[in-house]
């Protein structure tokens, strides 16, 4: 006869929630672990006499996995449960409760493969686990948490979170498309998109990028109604992702009142990214572009005229505190153009001029291809790049930069898509301000057309 083993837990929280969430799958998944590097992706759960569960145990990087499940033998709800695993042992799970608080009594056969104590040890795990998820949830929140473990690469991800052609495709519940209008991935930077439901309404929603930490960290401002501050963090398992979903809103009646709403919506939108991923890997996607869109209340020729008119041009191009004398440019497939900023003498950290040159691929007007070398770039511009450069005159390559331009009710989105040879060199160049440069530049360009 094999050894029983007993581990037990006090929870703060009353019995109904307590058994509430041993029983219900969409508890099951957050807490069924014994460490941080595994996680229960899915979970059923029949909690009747002679029914049977199932729960999905994995690593978090997918090295290993196993199905644990068994049949229950008896079952009185908000007391008592006893099962048998799929290879005989037996499990007896006692709940008693004491005033708000609940202690959990687990007792089970031990398996002769490993010592009694490492047994007991990940069993204490998952039940120490369990009482912190348990009381986190028994408690008034102003937040909603989910998160999923994805089977794509950390890049990927990161792109699929930052690339705004990706995030229309898949953000908000099922049946929902999107219109991006705005889109500055820079800290301060806006995303304004209007979300189309499915019955044909529309939802604007302004948001605002308050901290960017490269494939690591997003914080953002949903600045329209419903206020709330969304957190989401990435950490790698390769060759898998795990991203973590947090909504903080401004009371815990807001969230409450909008938790059946958002709680499935967040795991649709985990579903529907879960499929962009597919399809961009499907494609071919690489972590190579930058990508920033603004919305001008000015018709479409307007906008494509300040893009394809020199003298125009001078006025707008560079960041905010740089200077155009140099705006050369034949506008025509072939043809080639020379482009100068000027940095100021004080108020940045590398000074001079700032030379491209270069030729235009395609010039219709709703899209101009302009093909970058920035060979004429300083020194110093050089080895921030590529540290390791040697005598590489241009480490950056060539960079192909698309303009598209898209009017709708007399008003123009321009995106503006940069794609890099690497994107080490895409990192480098966000490193040294791109999106602030880029927001600069578009700022100057909306003045030019208010005039």
């Amino acid at each position: 006869m094999s050894e029983s083993i007993t581990v037990e837990t006090r929870v703060k929280a009353p019995l109904g929630k307590v058994w509430e969430c041993w029983t219900e799958p969409r508890h099951i998944t957050k807490w069924n672990a014994a460490s941080d590097d595994w996680h229960t992706p899915r979970a059923e759960n029949d909690a009747c006499t002679g029914g049977k569960f199932t729960a999905r145990m994995e690593a978090k990087d997918g090295s290993f996995g196993f199905d644990f499940e068994g049949i229950y033998d008896a079952v009185v709800p908000e007391k008592l449960l006893e099962y048998a695993m799929a290879d005989g042992r037996k499990v007896k799970v006692v709940f008693t409760a004491d005033g708000e608080e609940t202690t959990v009594t687990e007792t089970f056969d031990a398996e002769t493969e490993n010592p009694v104590e490492m047994q007991r040890a990940g069993w204490q795990a998952i039940l120490d686990s369990f009482k912190t998820y348990a009381e986190w949830t028994s408690q008034p929140q102003r937040e909603l948490v989910g998160s999923r473990v994805i089977g794509a690469p950390l890049a990927l991800v990161w792109q699929a979170w930052t690339d705004p052609q990706h995030l229309a495709k898949w953000w908000g519940p099922n049946g929902f498309s999107n219109t991006v209008y705005d889109f500055e991935l820079r800290e301060g930077g806006p995303w304004h998109l209007v979300m189309h439901g499915p019955d044909g309404a529309n939802y604007d929603n302004e948001l605002v990028y308050e901290e960017i930490e490269h494939h690591r960290r997003i914080v953002l401002d949903h600045v329209s109604h419903p206020h709330f501050k969304a957190i989401i963090t990435f950490t790698e398992h390769s060759p898998r992702t795990e991203v973590k979903f947090q909504q903080i809103f401004d009371t815990i009646e807001i969230c409450n009142a909008l938790r059946p709403v958002c709680e499935p919506a967040n795991e649709q939108n985990f579903d529907r990214i879960t499929e962009e991923l597919k399809a961009m890997t499907a494609a071919g996607a690489s972590d190579c572009e930058f990508v920033i869109m603004r919305t001008f209340d000015t018709p479409q020729a307007a906008v494509h005229k300040a893009w394809t008119d020199p003298a125009l041009v001078s006025q707008w191009w560079g960041p905010e505190i740089f200077s155009c004398p140099i705006c050369e440019m034949d506008v025509r497939p072939g043809g080639a153009y020379h482009i100068v900023m000027r940095a100021p003498e004080n108020g940045t950290p590398m000074r001079g001029d700032f030379s491209i040159r270069g030729e235009f691929g395609e010039t219709t007007p709703d899209r101009i291809v302009m093909i970058h070398d920035a060979t004429g770039h300083p020194p110093e511009w050089h080895d921030i790049v590529d540290p390791d450069r040697g005598d590489n005159p241009n480490p950056a390559g060539k960079m192909h930069q698309t303009a598209m331009f898209s009017e709708a009710g007399g008003r123009t989105t321009l995106t503006i898509r940069t794609r890099f040879e690497s994107p080490a060199i895409r990192h480098a160049m966000q490193r040294m301000g791109m999106s602030a440069g880029w927001s600069g530049s578009l700022d100057r360009l909306e003045c030019l057309l208010d005039r």
